[in-house]
C-alpha cells in the first residue's frame, strides 16, 4: 500500500487521487500521505514524507487563502507532525488550531458547536457533522 502511497506524490511534494491529478485543492490529502509514510520507518518514506511535510509548510494557512479551515488536513497535519516534529509544519498547525477553534458557537443555545457553513466539507452532514469533526480534529486523543 505504500508504494502505491508513494506514486502518488508529485514533483511539487503534493498528494494526488492519481500519479497526473495534483491540484492546489488537495490539502488534506496531501497531509494524508505524509501521515502514511511517517508510519513506515523506511528511509525512502521517511525522506518522501519529509518533502511533503516541507511542501505543506511552504503554504498558508487557511483564513489567508480565503478559504475555510478544513478539519480532514488539520487531523491529518496534526498526526503528521506528532510523527515528524516537523517545527514549520507544528507553527502551521498551530494556525490550523486557531482557524479552526474561532469558528466555534461561543453563546447561546448552540455553544460549543461548529456551523456547518464555516468549515469546508461542513455542508456534507450540518452542524452535527461539523462539530464532530472539529471535536476530533482538536483532540485527535478523543
Amino acid at each position: 500500500a505504500l508504494g502505491y502511497v508513494r506514486t502518488l506524490v508529485g514533483q511539487d511534494g503534493t498528494v494526488g487521487y492519481g500519479a497526473r491529478t495534483h491540484s492546489s485543492q488537495q490539502e488534506a490529502l496531501t497531509a494524508m500521505g505524509a501521515y502514511c509514510l511517517l508510519l513506515d520507518q523506511s528511509p525512502a518514506s521517511q525522506h518522501l514524507a519529509t518533502r511533503i511535510l516541507e511542501a505543506i509548510a511552504s503554504t498558508s494557512g487557511h483564513e489567508d487563502a480565503g478559504m475555510s479551515p478544513d478539519p480532514y488536513q488539520t487531523y491529518f497535519l496534526s498526526l503528521a507532525v506528532r510523527s515528524s516534529r516537523n517545527t514549520a509544519c507544528a507553527r502551521l498547525l498551530e494556525q490550523s488550531f486557531a482557524d479552526l477553534s474561532r469558528k466555534q458557537v461561543q453563546i447561546g443555545p448552540e455553544a460549543g458547536s461548529f456551523p456547518h457553513e464555516t468549515l469546508r466539507w461542513g455542508n456534507v452532514g450540518g452542524r452535527i457533522y461539523a462539530t464532530a469533526m472539529a471535536a476530533v480534529t482538536l483532540h485527535p486523543t478523543l
